[in-house]
């Protein structure tokens, strides 16, 4: 009948359609912001939240084998777990640039420590063998 084909499929095909625009709509501004490098008033949480709901929606689909529950949820964990890494990553980029030159820096200064001691090692060993050699061409004592 009609008021079946209604109830069953349509109504759940539209409520799929309308909850996966509903999840898609903050991608445009996070690509702006990963473009930009930064968040700006872009506010993340909602998408941690959003994470956890369509997780749960899709377990209880899977569970009761309902497609329109599953295919209404899915795109959209897909979709907040993007959302999410890209936010970690907007508000982790400051202090891994950090600590990226704090490690580039630390390796220069290793790398001077181990070029002075290397020099100061091999002036000190040149010099003990012109004294060893000007000993023995003296007479000095053999060793």
């Amino acid at each position: 009948s009609t008021q079946t084909i209604i109830l069953e499929y349509v109504c759940p095909c539209l409520g799929a359609i309308m909850a996966n625009i509903m999840f898609a709509s903050p991608i445009k501004d996070l690509q702006k912001a990963v473009k930009k490098g930064d968040l700006g008033d872009l506010n993340p949480t909602p998408w941690a939240f959003m994470l956890g709901n369509t997780l749960g929606w899709v377990t209880y689909g899977i569970l009761l084998q309902n497609l329109w529950i599953f295919f209404g949820n899915a795109p959209g964990f897909i979709i907040s777990v993007w959302l999410n890494l890209g936010a970690v990553k907007l508000l982790y980029q400051k202090h891994h640039s950090e600590e990226l030159k704090e490690s580039m820096v630390n390796l220069l200064v290793d790398q001077e420590r181990n070029m002075s001691l290397r020099y100061s090692l091999n002036s000190s060993a040149t010099l003990a063998i012109r004294e060893y050699e000007a000993e023995r061409k003296e007479g000095g004592p053999d060793v």
